[in-house]
């Protein structure tokens, strides 16, 4: 369980949230003499943000077998990986100050499937499964985080690993023009879609 008076103080106030009355807990922030209350409800105060945090984190401590099961299981499946891959893109856009959407794992891959589950850029069978492959699939940055660009469905395209490590930060149009496999047709596709 983590330390909730740091956990508090570093998260700061969210969207919806406002400082209220002190809870039963005195979950304290910042010495106002204030809780920082969820958005409010028909009581007199929003229910407080860290005896919710404490409450979620026992539930987790008392049933982590089963959390952990359920992870396992879904990271095994194809829609799991996927989901769980634009989770960790989009907190590395979040981190770097970027613009980021939530993008559905069902849109990304039915932009796989608009490339034939192929790579974007070289036309390469692309491997699902076996992550130690060249051929492993990627969800590459168009314009890359480092270039400002952001987390979004326009912005993405499925790519194998070679290629995405070959691009890096470069800009997209540049490097993909210096390649043996560049095609018009394909430029065209990555810039429509």
């Amino acid at each position: 369980m983590t330390d909730i008076k740091q956990w508090i103080d570093e998260r700061g106030l969210d969207e919806e949230d406002y400082l209220g009355d002190l809870c039963k807990s005195n979950h304290e922030y910042l010495n106002t003499g204030k809780s920082i209350r969820a958005k409010p409800t028909n009581r007199k105060n929003g229910r407080c943000v860290c005896c919710k945090k404490v409450q979620s984190d026992k539930h987790y401590i008392n049933n982590k077998e089963y959390y952990i099961s359920k992870a396992t299981k879904r990271n095994q499946t194809f829609e799991g990986s996927i989901a769980n891959r634009e989770q960790r893109s989009r907190q590395k856009f979040r981190d770097n100050n970027n613009f980021v959407e939530k993008i559905n794992y069902k849109n990304i891959i039915n932009k796989i499937n608009v490339f034939n589950n192929k790579c974007a850029y070289c036309g390469v069978d692309l491997d699902f499964f076996d992550i130690k492959q060249k051929n492993w699939l990627e969800i590459d940055h168009i314009v890359s985080k480092k270039n400002n660009g952001t987390h979004t469905l326009k912005n993405i395209i499925p790519s194998c690993r070679s290629c995405n490590q070959s691009k890096k930060n470069m800009d997209m149009k540049e490097w993909f023009e210096k390649q043996t496999f560049f095609s018009e047709i394909k430029l065209t596709k990555i810039q429509n879609t």
